[in-house]
């Protein structure tokens, strides 16, 4: 699957397997954002893959947060 320059968001994108399928994307050469839960995790995530990856960026969401949905 050709996925060079594509965007991809995935949510619960920071650990596991969500973790792996972004990293993977981006070696095929997408443009991936990522979305977690934990402020820490997404700055881990970030810090240990953006150096190898330039198309990598993210954001904490907190979706049980009812001020931070609207």
């Amino acid at each position: 699957m050709n996925l060079k320059d594509k965007n991809i968001l995935i949510i619960g994108g920071t650990s596991g397997f969500g973790a792996e399928v972004a990293k993977l994307a981006l070696k095929k050469g997408a443009n991936v954002q990522v979305v977690g839960y934990s402020q820490e995790r997404l700055k881990q995530f970030l810090t240990e893959n953006t150096k190898k990856y330039s198309k990598l960026s993210g954001q904490a969401f907190d979706a049980q947060n009812l001020e931070s949905l609207t």
